[in-house]
């Protein structure tokens, strides 16, 4: 069904009631104009019938007074008819039968005047008798034109109360389909209105899935149908979006990490250089005695065995914690397993106190709580780029000799807590409103220290998608900075 078709239907139908009441109107006024019209010239009518009889009454008087002017009383009839010619003249209509008798009348009264009267008492009685008759016939049509302008303003007022009520009636049935038209029209309108906008808030609040079932209007399903197509197209442009997001954010990760590899395994150079200089120098020295004429040192050979082994896994043991630390990690939760946070801790702490150039800066770990209180479910390799990150920069952050950067891991009630404090140069409000935004960071003008503004951004990324929550706090310039971080315990 179409909206437009529904209302122009409704319009059509208050318009063809309107309109009946305004007719009825009209009607009920030019019948009630009828009929006062009616009852008005009823009552001129009467007023003329009333004239002739004064003239008519006159004229009698002034026949039997003593001395009678005949001319006179003539005139005084002849005024009387000519009124009453001019009366029915006016007329639109024939005249009745009262009317013609009370003019014939009149006229046969003219007529025994017409000639000189003979003066004998039969004569003055003829013409009184004519007068007489004259009068009756005006009481007779004065009454007919009394019952006739009783019935016209009987009928007038009967039509007078049929308009009003009717048009009362039609003006009650009108407001009342006016009333249901507009609440029809309302729900029919503002219901699939409202709907679409609920579905608009949800969507823009980020349900992409949000869709809307057929409307009960062609225009409005037309317009949900667009809705759900573009809302589709939307969801599938968002979910690519989020996919190619993830994928780029591990990538961000990765290279990061990556990053911290090699500026690991640039300072721990010399630390593989040294077994591997006791390796070569203790080979070296196992050759000479295998090459000896008499029998070799086997004692010696063997115990130089022995340390070439010792240096060689510990060489194994440093490839092995970078190789760790550059293993890729999915923070969707693929490849997270239970992780002692002391331990790892530990392990990052070892890694860094190999770095010369902090080597005269003191760090130190601390764990208050037992060992087995401090599992996380976690990616290790990225837990330990994130702590990596901030030791890194809490190193950077003080000065050779006096130096000082603690850790310290604790649990709490459903929680593990790592702080990252340091005695440094601190950090200004503003510093700290951004230190979490990506590519901000207060050493760029320092070619001479490490910092592209993306590792604090990508560890806050890190500890938020397992859960946690990562915090900065400074009293100011000079004070030092803490870091603290806190991951659901397992």
């Amino acid at each position: 069904m179409q909206l437009r078709r529904q209302i122009a239907r409704q319009i059509g139908g208050l318009v063809g009631a309107v309109a009946l009441l305004a007719g009825a109107s009209v009607w009920g006024i030019n019948a009630a104009h009828q009929d006062f019209g009616a009852a008005l010239r009823g009552y001129q009518s009467l007023r003329v019938v009333y004239g002739v009889g004064a003239g008519v009454s006159t004229a009698k008087a002034l026949l039997g007074a003593s001395r009678a002017d005949p001319a006179r009383v003539r005139a005084e009839l002849a005024s009387a008819s000519a009124r009453w010619q001019l009366e029915l003249a006016s007329l639109e209509r024939s005249a009745s039968a009262t009317e013609s008798a009370l003019d014939g009348a009149l006229r046969s009264a003219l007529a025994l005047f017409e000639t000189p009267p003979p003066g004998t008492t039969a004569a003055y009685a003829l013409r009184l008798a004519s007068m007489d008759r004259i009068l009756g016939q005006v009481a007779r049509l004065a009454s007919d034109i009394r019952a006739d302008i009783e019935r016209r303003q009987v009928a007038a007022e009967r039509t007078r109360r049929t308009v009003i009520l009717f048009m009362v009636s039609m003006g009650l049935l009108i407001v009342i389909a006016a009333a249901a038209i507009g609440i029809r029209q309302y729900r029919s309108v503002v219901t699939p209105i409202q709907q679409l906008s609920a579905a608009v808030r949800r969507f823009t609040a980020g349900d992409f899935s949000q869709r809307i079932s057929p409307l009960r209007y062609a225009e409005f399903t037309a317009l949900s149908d667009d809705f759900n197509t573009m809302a589709s197209e939307l969801d599938e442009l968002y979910r690519q979006l989020e996919q190619k997001v993830r994928a780029k954010s591990r990538e961000l990760v990765q290279s990061e990490r990556l990053a911290s590899v090699g500026y690991l395994a640039a300072g721990v150079a010399h630390e593989i250089n040294n077994p591997l200089g006791i390796i070569t120098g203790y080979a070296e020295w196992s050759l000479k005695q295998l090459d000896e004429p008499k029998s070799p040192d086997i004692r010696g050979i063997e115990k130089t065995l022995r340390i070439i082994c010792d240096e060689a896994f510990r060489c194994k043991e440093i490839v092995q914690k970078l190789l760790s630390l550059s293993r890729c990690g999915d923070s969707a939760g693929a490849g997270r397993q239970r992780v002692n946070l002391g331990a790892v801790v530990e392990e990052v702490a070892e890694m860094v106190k190999a770095l010369g150039e902090f080597a005269g800066r003191k760090l130190s770990v601390s764990i208050d709580s037992p060992s087995d209180q401090l599992h996380v479910h976690a990616a290790p390799g990225e837990i330990k780029q994130v702590l990596l990150n901030l030791a890194v920069n809490a190193l950077d952050a003080v000065a050779d000799g006096s130096g000082h950067v603690q850790i310290e891991v604790c649990r709490t009630e459903a929680s593990v807590r790592i702080d990252v404090s340091d005695n440094g140069r601190g950090m200004t409000p503003a510093t700290l409103e951004r230190i979490f935004e990506p590519f901000y960071t207060e050493r760029r003008d320092d070619t001479r220290q490490r910092g592209t503004g993306l590792g604090l951004s990508i560890s806050h990324a890190i500890i938020q998608s397992h859960a946690g929550a990562i915090h900065a706090h400074s009293d100011g310039p000079g004070t030092g900075s803490r870091f603290t971080l806190t991951l659901p315990a397992a």
